[in-house]
């Protein structure tokens, strides 16, 4: 990914750009995903506060 360049997605009602910083943690997300079928296990729990 190009240094400086955004990523933009929709959350449900929001918008959501992240950066390089994020970005590869999305594909390591990704990866094990696709592996074991499964949310990696530190987000699996995870809920928008509020």
């Amino acid at each position: 990914m190009a240094p400086g360049l955004l990523i933009t997605f929709n959350a449900g009602s929001s918008t959501v750009k992240i950066g390089p910083e994020l970005h590869g943690k999305l594909d390591e997300h990704h990866r094990y995903v696709r592996e074991y079928g499964e949310d990696m296990p530190e987000i699996q729990d995870w809920r928008w506060p509020g």
